[in-house]
């Protein structure tokens, strides 16, 4: 049995059955660490004048004698044979032949930026135990191999060059490198690049800060997710809630989101599904609903260009509505009070000490109900710390048919009406009605306790 040989016939027959690459690899071939080379085009045809580029190959072969089951397996490179291909980077090609004699293709596509790590830390050994991942299909494998060419291309100065150094993985974000990437298919549809881009591994490089200077390569890496802003209106009708959106990719699903709240969920079979999870300042929250709300009637909105319909059963309307108004009451307490700040609203963290504050604010000052509190004075200093908000507030019970009220020490002024009652030269007594502000008050309050 002739393992080379059925190593390079079946490397040969894997490539020669794509569109648009064509093997020229030579059976027992001598020349040292290359066997050949696989000529990439941009055109069926294969015409010279089509050719984008070549992939140097080397192949190997092994006899393992029982089923190989496995996609990734170990294979032993000789480094001399590494420091060969460090300029150009090399398709590497193991076929493992099993026990019924049938080949399986494995490979490393090994970039001049690998060759130089692999080369940095295996000083002093003659080889080293590379992993090599199954092969793609014949579809895959041309996108894969003109993303190699490329990435070789921009990759070969640096290595060439004696003053460059190795950047690692996490230096990207210790260091808060600006990083890129770019991708080819050889395709037109963008699902089937994204179908590239979660599949196989991408390589890194950090931007450079000068104009028409090379990015310097860093490593590669099989991306998760990525996103993109978009600076384009969300509306309903011809009102314009938001003014961009996000779109994020994952293998799974995409996912576009505006606002602080609202996410669609699109499915690889192009079914989705709205997420609304409502966060942030009250006045963010207000306004997605005002957006949810309209949208319950409309049953469509505009992202871009792009007009989505949706269910008329989406969505709670009822509980919508309900928190809607809550939200309307609480904003109008804070605007009663003139506070500046935004309150921001978190779901998780509700205590009961807020909601019972709350209850207490909207009652008085929304409702204009009476409130009482068998502890509280008819003037009385009430502090109340409302998620991020801390409210120095005075309640003051109405009296002889007012309204009672709450007061903000720090942004408000008010006029309190206080009587005092005295006896004059001993026997006679008389009334007062005096007129002071709040600040006033709070620092005659102040004076009675230092005094007692």
């Amino acid at each position: 049995m002739d393992i080379e040989k059925l190593a390079t016939s079946a490397v040969t027959g894997y490539i020669s059955k794509t569109d648009y690459l064509s093997p020229f690899i030579n059976e027992g071939d001598k020349e040292p660490s290359w066997d050949g080379n696989i000529y990439v085009f941009n055109n069926r045809s294969k015409s010279k004048c089509y050719l984008m580029g070549k992939v140097a190959v080397q192949v190997k072969g092994t006899y393992v004698g029982k089923p190989v089951l496995k996609t990734h397996y170990k294979y032993r490179v000789e480094l001399s044979d590494l420091k060969n291909y460090e300029i150009h980077g090399v398709a590497y090609f193991v076929v493992y032949i099993d026990h019924e004699r049938e080949p399986h293709i494995f490979y490393n596509l090994l970039h001049p930026v690998d060759i130089e790590r692999i080369l940095n830390r295996s000083v002093g050994k003659k080889g080293t135990n590379l992993e090599f991942k199954e092969v793609p299909s014949i579809h895959d494998i041309t996108s894969v191999l003109i993303n190699f060419i490329d990435d070789c291309n921009r990759q070969s100065s640096f290595v060439a060059s004696p003053n460059f150094e190795l950047l690692e993985l996490d230096e990207i974000q210790f260091k808060q490198l600006s990083v890129s990437f770019s991708v080819s298919c050889n395709e037109n549809k963008v699902s089937s690049l994204f179908k590239y881009m979660f599949s196989n591994e991408v390589f890194l490089y950090e931007k450079s800060p000068l104009t028409g200077y090379p990015d310097r390569p860093i490593d590669k890496v099989l991306i998760q997710a990525f996103s993109t802003n978009h600076n384009d209106n969300v509306s309903i009708d011809d009102e314009v809630f938001f003014t961009t959106f996000t779109s994020k990719y994952t293998k799974a699903f995409q996912e576009i989101s505006f606002g602080q709240c609202i996410s669609i969920i699109i499915n690889q079979d192009n079914t989705y599904s709205y997420n609304v999870n409502l966060k942030g300042s009250i006045k963010e929250q207000i306004h997605t609903l005002e957006f949810l709300l309209k949208l319950s009637k409309s049953l469509s909105f505009n992202l871009g260009k792009i007009k989505l319909h949706i269910n008329e059963n989406c969505f709670d309307v009822l509980g919508m509505e309900e928190q809607y108004n809550y939200l309307q009451s609480i904003l109008q307490v804070l605007n009663s009070l003139n506070v500046q700040e935004d309150l921001i609203i978190d779901y998780d963290n509700f205590d009961d000490c807020y909601e019972s504050a709350l209850a207490v604010l909207i009652k008085v000052i929304v409702n204009k109900l009476p409130y009482i509190n068998s502890k509280w004075a008819n003037i009385q200093r009430v502090n109340m710390r409302i998620f991020n908000l801390y409210l120095p507030l005075v309640f003051i019970k109405g009296l002889n048919g007012e309204l009672d009220r709450f007061v903000h020490e720090l942004t408000q002024d008010v006029e309190l009406t206080m009587q005092y009652n005295f006896r004059i030269l001993g026997c006679l007594s008389a009334s007062y009605l005096v007129y002071v502000t709040m600040n006033i008050f709070l620092q005659y309050i102040m004076i009675l306790f230092l005094m007692s």
